[in-house]
């Protein structure tokens, strides 16, 4: 690498860590029990209004698109409508107001339809993001861009900016982190994931979604095994969570050097940590590419309750500043 290239790296990596402030709207890690109940999610059209805060995911990030599951009332009154807009209304849970704080207008990607499970995936078309005062707001953003300048491949992924805020406000409903353990043939892997989420599958039962970036070598051996166990983490873990993110760029890992006490799981015997506070077994249905990532629909094959714990979540810090001032 050149000199001036090196240095002018060093300079830009100086500036975002210890100079530029990180702005509000990154999300970053807290700890809540299961379920925290502090922000619902609408979705809005024909003067229709259905709570989708337990039913919607992310299933790629470039482009930012959504999936919905449809129940068959949903989709015959979106079959009518010809030019209505459609928006996704986020507020704050009652015992928060149920304040209005943002707005997403969706555009209609496509309808999937797998058995008799319909799922609406839409990309976006406008944010309206009330987060924030007005002048909080454009500092933010200013921050936000200055350091995409400076940041120009932030983990070699760039999403559009309208789909960043997007994906800032949605996760204004915390998004549970979890690990993922998946084996193969010889092969094993543990990793990190939050792009996760249940939505309805055939017959109105609930299905695990996951979404795992199509450069991931642990595609493969998921699709070969069709059997994965996720863990839920306690939010004191989170540090060596994030150090597990290096397993993504992995195929495959050797457990006997990880610093981590394995447990097996109860019906696939996969390994997970021994602090693990809830292990799900998960049998992949059915696979297929979106936009930048993989997706898999799971169906749940075995769930086991090990205590209770605050546990690692993502969230907004736009929304976390707006909680604490209605506190």
């Amino acid at each position: 690498m050149p000199r001036a290239t090196k240095r002018l790296r060093n300079y830009s990596n100086l500036l975002l860590n210890k100079i530029i402030p990180k702005p509000i709207s990154q999300t970053y890690c807290k700890g809540f029990y299961p379920d925290p109940k502090l922000s619902q999610l609408e979705l809005i059209f024909a003067n229709q209004q259905f709570d989708v805060s337990n039913n919607c995911v992310i299933w790629s990030l470039r482009p930012l698109i959504f999936s919905i599951s449809l129940s068959h009332n949903m989709e015959k009154s979106l079959n009518q409508l010809k030019n209505s807009n459609i928006y996704l209304n986020l507020r704050t849970y009652p015992n928060f107001g149920s304040r209005l704080f943002g707005q997403l207008e969706l555009s209609v990607h496509e309808k999937v339809e797998i058995g008799d499970a319909i799922y609406l995936t839409a990309t976006i078309k406008r944010v309206s993001d009330y987060t924030l005062p007005k002048h909080l707001d454009l500092v933010d953003n200013l921050l936000v861009l200055l350091r995409r300048k400076l940041n120009k491949k932030p983990f070699n992924f760039i999403m559009d900016d309208k789909d960043l805020r997007a994906f800032a406000l949605f996760y204004s409903l915390p998004r549970p982190v979890v690990l993922v353990s998946v084996s193969n043939d010889g092969y094993d892997n543990l990793f990190p994931m939050d792009l996760i989420g249940s939505l309805k599958g055939e017959d109105n039962n609930e299905i695990y979604s996951l979404s795992l970036r199509q450069t991931s070598p642990s595609i493969e051996l998921m699709l070969k095994s069709k059997q994965v166990a996720i863990a839920g983490v306690p939010i004191h873990q989170s540090e060596l969570v994030y150090q597990l993110g290096e397993h993504h760029k992995k195929k495959s890992i050797d457990w006997s050097e990880l610093s981590i006490q394995a447990i097996h799981s109860k019906e696939y015997e996969l390994r997970v940590p021994e602090w693990s506070t809830q292990i799900e077994e998960l049998l992949i249905k059915n696979s297929f590419e979106l936009g930048s990532h993989r997706v898999f629909l799971c169906s749940t094959v075995s769930s086991v309750k090990r205590g209770r714990a605050e546990l690692m979540h993502h969230v907004s810090g736009r929304f976390m500043k707006l909680i604490r001032k209605e506190k």
